[in-house]
């Protein structure tokens, strides 16, 4: 940590007596991912032999749900899809299909390409806490995968209840359209011999209340293909629509299967009231001249019953997302900010400089959090709360090269009584020559006082954030080349090497004395051996539209020329934002020209107003 980004300048110093306790041991035990080869053997029969042991391997360990050997079952499904880069046999492929299917249903953009590279770098996306070894979305989803390999599976492949779990595991309610009781069977079986159970399909209806309350699947028995997403016109016995004899017994089955789902969902209530309503008009053999046929309404109904199945087939596809997660549903969001920073080493070393801070407020606890500590027996106000700050940086292959972590102590009696930001922190990484990648989370873990371990304290809340492609800067001494703009609380009386100290904040108010610091290097020599370049910015902002008129977009700058005896000029420019009040966002963009060469280039950054 740098000792100079925790003094506070721009925001509140927050004496928590913060613990720097030490780098996390399985952190820098960490080794550099291997190359997902999968096996040693050259031969296609000891790659088929890895491969079906690989998949018993996935499915033992998601069935029993032996959670200490999720992290290698994951890492073999990983090094499996590495196999769909290559040719496959018949054999092969038979068993990488239920997980291509499963990953179809939940990732459509597999059916175009299924590069086994690009799925890797897609799950490594989905991982929602990418600065830990594990994955616990893609645990999620093999785990779900197996269950409904066991359950919801024919053949081999999945059916249409199996590909549903798979997106968003178990429904909140789940039942099925019996019509087996005693009062179907008076009214309506034992008055049509022809008629039996076996004529009505299997079905069963779940609901996903928990992701939105219009959203429920109608499974229904295809003989061999399995349960298909249905509608309810496919639970009627085919038989009932061959006589006009018999278009009570179908109005009475109606009733029922309406009369069931309407207690599951509402969509079904309204025809359930119109079936009951009439047929306890006709048997009450009251002559009643305006009510229609049985075959009549029963036309009218079955009309209603096809557009009511086409309306709710129609809202499923519009309300279902590609998948849902419950992974860390429990954990709160940090509202932490942070700004990243590219700067060039001596040696061309790209520098990565990751500065990061947070309200005070976001690290306390919500009642729903504090009740959830009672219940696993920790005391909130006597707790200790513990935040772990980790950066880890993937090589352009996304192997990881500089895991670091940090560990931060405070107790609940000081989080409640501070105010104010975390003074900001800082990281710094060397990044490759080439194409990297950053992964940065921030944990908040609670625990019993004096007592620490990230296996056995509980995780309450969370940031974390991918920055992914970024470019190391050019090291070539021909090519003029320019940091990143580092936003300061400017104090040029703050230190030798920068004007004041890091802002790592998106918002700004027009009190911030606001700087922006930059390098610029391979600046050419010329006569005197002397540098000359010019350095310009312009601010856009857009200004607030009133009543009757539209934001209006400002655009003001600013250019000068300087000239050196160094290759690496060090410069910084000071906003005054004093006359920026009344608007609500701005860019300001940074070039810089070498008179001598006419080589140019530039940086931006964008900062959100706030009064």
């Amino acid at each position: 940590m740098n000792a100079k980004a925790s003094e506070g300048i721009m925001v509140r110093w927050i004496s928590w007596g913060m613990l720097w306790m030490s780098l996390l041991s399985r952190a820098q035990a960490q080794e550099p991912q291997k190359e997902l080869a999968v096996a040693e053997g050259p031969t296609r029969e000891e790659r088929l032999a890895w491969l079906e042991a690989a998949d018993r391997y996935i499915r033992d360990v998601f069935t029993r749900q032996d959670r200490l050997q999720y992290p290698e079952a994951a890492q073999r499904y990983l090094r499996m899809l590495a196999l769909l880069d290559d040719s496959l046999t018949e054999a092969e492929a038979r068993i990488l299909a239920p997980h291509v299917q499963a990953l179809e249903a939940i990732y459509p953009d597999a059916r175009r390409s299924l590069s086994g590279a690009a799925l890797q770098r897609w799950w490594q996306w989905q991982d929602p806490r990418p600065a830990t070894p594990r994955n616990e979305r893609l645990e999620e989803h093999l785990e779900r995968w197996a269950y409904a390999m066991r359950h919801y599976s024919v053949g081999g492949k999945l059916d249409d209840r199996g590909l549903v779990y798979v997106c968003y595991g178990p429904p909140s309610r789940k039942t099925s359209v019996r019509l087996d009781h005693a009062r179907y069977r008076q009214q309506v079986l034992d008055r049509e011999p022809t008629l039996s159970l076996s004529g009505f399909p299997e079905n069963e209806f779940w609901v996903y209340a928990h992701l939105h309350k219009d959203l429920h699947f109608l499974f229904v028995r295809k003989g061999a293909e399995g349960y298909r997403i249905g509608t309810s016109e496919e639970l009627i016995p085919r038989g009932l629509y061959q006589s006009p004899r018999r278009v009570m017994a179908l109005l009475r089955t109606l009733e029922e299967i309406y009369r069931q789902l309407s207690i599951y969902h509402i969509d079904y209530g309204m025809l359930y009231d119109e079936l009951a309503t009439y047929i306890t008009a006709v048997e009450s053999r009251i002559p009643r001249p305006e009510l229609p046929s049985a075959v009549a309404f029963a036309q009218g109904i079955l009309s209603k019953v096809q557009q009511q199945d086409l309306t709710v087939r129609e809202r499923q596809q519009a309300l279902r997302p590609p998948f849902y997660s419950n992974v860390l549903e429990e954990v709160d969001t940090l509202a932490i900010q942070l700004r990243i920073a590219r700067f060039l080493n001596p040696d061309g070393v790209t520098r990565t400089e990751v500065y990061w801070s947070g309200p005070v407020a976001t690290f306390r606890l919500s009642k729903a959090q504090q009740r959830r500590l009672e219940r696993q027996g920790v005391d909130p106000a006597q707790a200790a709360y513990v935040l772990e700050s980790s950066l880890l940086q993937y090589d352009a292959d996304y192997r990881i090269t500089a895991p670091a972590k940090f560990y931060y102590r405070l107790t609940a009696a000081a989080l409640e009584q501070l105010q104010g930001w975390l003074a900001p922190q800082r990281y710094v990484v060397e990044s490759p020559r080439d194409l990297y990648h950053l992964a940065f989370e921030v944990d908040q873990y609670a625990t019993l006082p004096h007592r620490f371990s990230p296996e056995q304290a509980i995780l309450v809340k969370l940031f974390a954030i991918r920055l992914d492609s970024l470019k190391a800067l050019k090291a070539d001494p021909e090519l003029l080349e320019m940091s990143d703009l580092l936003p300061l609380w400017y104090d040029a009386a703050a230190s030798d090497t920068l004007p004041g100290r890091p802002y790592p904040f998106v918002q700004l108010s027009p009190e911030v004395p606001l700087a922006l610091y930059f390098e610029v290097y391979h600046l050419r020599l010329g006569a005197g051996e002397r540098t000359r370049y010019e350095v310009a910015y312009e601010v856009r902002r857009r200004a607030e539209g009133g009543l009757l008129r539209r934001g209006e977009l400002v655009q003001i700058g600013s250019r000068t020329v300087y000239e050196g005896t160094s290759r690496k000029a060090r410069e910084y420019i000071v906003l005054d934002l004093q006359t920026w009040k009344d608007m609500r966002s701005v860019e300001v963009v940074v070039r810089v020209r070498d008179l001598h060469s006419g080589q140019e280039v530039w940086r931006a950054i964008n900062f959100e107003l706030i009064s």
